[in-house]
Formats: structure tokens, C-alpha cells, sequence
């Protein structure tokens, strides 16, 4: 009898050999239950948006981020929803995938064994043990290791028991009626979510059309603690353990199986580079911010002023 977790693993690297990645091609396959209770899953690769592809470049940056929406990205944005959802990488997932895992409650990850020993896997390998395994585990998330050769599955991240400790992460979630579906409704809504924190809300439907409105601050990861994070950032400098407010959205939409308006996104501020990357390749290249000289860093700023220029996102 076949293990379903290697046949799960086998469709992940046909999506890495598929995609057109040249130099590290990465697949992901994500299966789990949708809201209406049906059985699915999802394979994808990394890849390139079009628009940024043909506007930025391949081998440009984005700010400070590649043009490229990784694997895991691009599985969980194109899931039904990802509740209690199982991945399958072909990759070591880097503390940015790892974050977003967590926030879209993926309930198992498994990686190909293959990946510690690829180009790219030896690159990320310190930033797995020292920020992505950290992360996956305050979350509740288990880990495994898939030999598929040797037709081995271990378990290399095994969280403790009620790990997941409950920390405040600002979340706003309303139930819409289709009367306050319009700009001024939605602009009330988000006037009462100002903050001294950076804040992104948005009209988002379900399969029914029903409606929600839904902010997000900027937080740490799910499940860490601030004496965790801190220590994530004094070992590595280049992954921070907080996830933005529009990945947060983004990943929150994904979770409950809803999907954003394109008329009603809103962010306090300035996104981050990766934020505007993951936007994009999720398809929504229409944003109103709040305050556009406001980011977390100048390489948002630089961001937005490509893509002004090149006029990919509609601010």
C-alpha cells in the first residue's frame, strides 16, 4: 500500500521540476479540508508575477525583495482554506514562510529530506534551526522529514503539549451587510482601527458572498513570546519575527476560505517589499495607504516607487 504522505511529497517535487525558477526551483503541495467540507489539494511552485516579471525584472529586486512569491506562498493564497492544512516542500521553508504557516494555522509540515543538501538548502539551513524551527514549534506546528528513497518519515519538530500560549494579536473581524458594502462604510470601519501600530483591513467574502470586515496589525508571529523574538533577531538580522499587516490579511483570508475585495484594501502605511510582492502574486494590484511617506523600512518606500513607475499597483 503506498504512503499518502509520499505520494503528497512526490506531487510537491513535480511542481518544483514544473516551475520555471531557473536557479532554485521550489514546490509545495497543500491538502486539507474547505469550508464546505470538501476534500482538496494544491501544488504550485515558486514563481515570478507577471507584472513583475515583465515590468521589474527576474533579476531585479523589488525594494529589497526578489520578484519571486515562494512556493508555500503561492500554495496556501490558492487553497480553499488552510485550517488545520498539511504542506509538503521540497525546500527547508526560510522564517518569512514559516511565519506564514503559522498564521494560516497549517496544522503539519513535511519536508523533502533532499532539501538539507541542495545549493540551497545548505543557504537556509542556519536560518531554519535558527529562526524557522522556532517559530513552527511556538505555533504548534510538527515538522517531518520525508525520505522518500529510503521510504522514511521522521519527526524533527515536535511541539509540547498546549504550546500554543494565547497572546493578544490585534484582529478585527465583523460580519458585513451588502448595505455598508461602499466606500464610505468601509472607510468608517477603518477609521476606528487607527492606531499607533500599522494596520491593514479589508472587505473579504465567502463561497456564499457573504461578507466580512477585516483589520490586522502589524505582531510577532503567532505563539511567540517577546523574549523569543528578540532572541530570533539577536542570532540572525535578516528575518524579522513579525509578520506585516497585509500578509497578515492576505494569510488570515486564506485560513477562513475568504476572499479580499479588490475595491476595498486599505493599509495605514506603506507596505513592506515582501508585502507588495505577495500582494501581487495573489493578484490584487489595488491599495489605498493611509500614510505613503510611512513605512517599517525605506526599501517599502522604494517599492512603491517602482511600482508607481512601471504603474503596476493602482495607490
Amino acid at each position: 500500500m503506498n504512503n499518502p504522505h509520499f505520494q503528497h511529497m512526490t506531487r510537491a517535487i513535480e511542481a518544483e521540476t514544473n516551475g520555471d525558477h531557473k536557479t532554485h526551483r521550489v514546490g509545495a503541495l497543500i491538502c486539507g479540508t474547505s469550508t464546505n467540507a470538501q476534500q482538496y489539494e494544491v501544488a504550485r511552485s515558486n514563481f515570478w508575477p507577471d507584472q513583475l516579471a515583465e515590468n521589474i525584472g527576474k533579476d531585479q529586486k523589488l525594494g529589497n525583495a526578489s520578484t519571486t512569491v515562494h512556493a508555500e506562498i503561492a500554495a496556501i493564497l490558492s487553497a480553499p482554506s488552510t485550517e488545520g492544512a498539511d504542506i509538503y516542500i521540497t525546500a527547508l521553508p526560510c522564517p518569512n514562510c514559516s511565519k506564514a504557516m503559522a498564521e494560516a494555522r497549517i496544522g503539519q509540515v513535511f519536508i523533502n529530506s533532499e532539501a538539507f543538501n541542495t545549493k540551497l538548502g545548505r543557504k537556509m539551513k542556519p536560518f531554519f534551526h535558527d529562526a524557522s524551527t522556532h517559530i513552527l514549534e511556538s505555533a504548534g506546528i510538527s515538522v517531518f522529514e520525508i525520505n522518500i528513497k529510503e521510504r522514511r518519515v521522521n519527526q524533527i519538530v515536535s511541539p509540547a503539549p498546549n504550546k500554543l500560549i494565547n497572546i493578544h494579536r490585534p484582529l478585527c473581524m465583523l460580519d458585513i451587510n451588502s448595505s455598508q458594502i461602499n466606500k464610505d462604510g468601509f472607510n468608517a470601519l477603518a477609521e476606528q482601527q487607527k492606531s499607533d501600530v500599522a494596520f491593514a483591513s479589508c472587505y473579504a467574502k465567502n463561497d456564499l458572498g457573504q461578507y466580512s470586515f477585516i483589520s490586522a496589525s502589524s505582531h510577532r508571529s503567532i505563539g511567540l513570546k517577546s523574549t523569543q523574538a528578540d532572541e530570533i533577531s539577536n542570532i540572525q538580522n535578516k528575518y524579522k519575527p513579525s509578520l506585516q499587516p497585509i500578509n497578515r490579511l492576505l494569510l488570515i483570508c486564506a485560513r477562513y476560505g475568504l476572499t479580499i475585495d479588490k475595491d476595498y484594501l486599505y493599509s495605514s502605511q506603506t507596505p513592506t517589499s515582501r508585502e507588495f510582492v505577495n500582494m501581487i502574486g495573489a493578484g490584487y494590484t489595488s491599495l489605498t495607504i493611509g500614510d505613503r511617506t510611512k513605512c517599517r523600512d525605506k526599501w517599502g518606500l522604494k517599492a512603491l516607487g517602482q511600482l508607481n513607475k512601471c504603474m503596476i499597483m493602482d495607490t
